[in-house]
């Protein structure tokens, strides 16, 4: 394992893994930048999605595939514990920390049958948070009997523990260095960064490694698909409102496809910017599918304050996504 590099075949069968949860009977699905490494080893997160596939294991994922028994055409997990049982032991909890998931939590306690608590409330009272938490390592991205449902699909397909983290050893074949490096080598972040901007492959050492270009197209494609074949009415995108993104799923859907949402909280950052963030109603064959992209509801990384940051989910929740969720309960 200490020597494992990531081969072209495994990247293959990661560009068809999309995410977690029961992504085609979900409720509400949420659109993430790259998935996390849950206190596991990159390798193992590798291992752990495409050993689905290479090993004797690969029966049980014809029940996960977006199209019957092809698992190319996109496929998932629908609890994400459920793919390490037995192989590593975890290192770190760090599911149920961050403000990301605590986000998507609050919003659908909110929504919750018989939900009695303020769940966006800056300093919850005690017990709240310990719920909040609960709720995330529990019910989160899980298959569930009752409530709200929600699943996970992630844009770029390689897990990391963090975006500011690059793996040149386990991910070395793909690119040397991560983009965050004065000398930028990273074709794969490139490409999938920037997924309607144009791409030069010769400015770098590894694109012979793949067609990044024509990943991220095939990638846009395999959600496409999984987003009209699922029954989720919302799929919400939290952070950097404007960015890849939204040019995803413009690649996805066609461009003019968001408006400005009209939020009445403050929703300047701590230099006093307007932080943007875009609505859309996509008519499918079978419901339509209404698409939020936010800022990243933190104090620092973009709001003033965190009460700030709660009262636009408080408000996102009221006056956009219970109109659509009234009718689940």
């Amino acid at each position: 394992m200490e020597d494992w590099r990531l081969s072209k075949a495994e990247y293959d069968i990661l560009l068809s893994y999309i995410g977690c949860g029961d992504i085609l009977n979900a409720d509400i699905l949420v659109f993430g930048n790259e998935e996390g490494t849950g206190g596991y080893t990159v390798t193992e997160n590798v291992k752990a999605r495409t050993r689905l596939i290479t090993t004797d294991e690969s029966s049980d994922v014809r029940n996960y595939c977006i199209e019957a028994n092809n698992w190319r055409e996109g496929f998932y997990y629908p609890d994400f514990e459920g793919l390490f049982t037995g192989y590593e032991k975890k290192h770190s909890k760090g599911f149920t920390k961050g403000v990301f998931n605590a986000a998507i939590a609050r919003l659908c306690l909110a929504h919750e049958r018989n939900s009695q608590s303020n769940w966006f409330e800056g300093s919850p009272k005690e017990g709240t948070f310990g719920e909040i938490k609960k709720y995330i390592g529990c019910k989160l991205y899980k298959p569930k009997t009752e409530g709200i449902q929600t699943a996970l699909i992630d844009w770029r397909p390689l897990p990391r523990s963090t975006e500011r983290k690059w793996y040149p050893n386990e991910y070395g074949a793909v690119a040397p260095s991560s983009e965050y490096k004065p000398n930028q080598d990273n074709p794969y972040l490139a490409a999938f960064n920037k997924p309607k901007g144009r791409f030069k492959p010769q400015k770098y050492s590894t694109s012979s490694f793949s067609d990044f270009k024509e990943d991220t197209n095939l990638r846009a494609r395999i959600i496409k698909n999984a987003l009209t074949k699922s029954s989720a009415q919302i799929l919400l995108g939290i952070g950097g409102a404007a960015g890849f993104k939204k040019d995803a799923l413009e690649l996805m859907f066609g461009k003019n496809l968001f408006s400005s949402i009209p939020f009445s909280c403050d929703m300047r950052n701590s230099k006093g910017q307007l932080q943007k963030s875009f609505k859309a109603e996509i008519s499918l064959n079978n419901r339509i599918l209404y698409i939020f992209l936010i800022p990243f509801p933190s104090a620092g990384l973009g709001f003033v304050s965190q009460e700030k940051a709660l009262d636009m989910l408080a408000e996102l929740s009221d006056k956009y996504l219970k109109p659509i969720l009234m009718n689940k309960n």
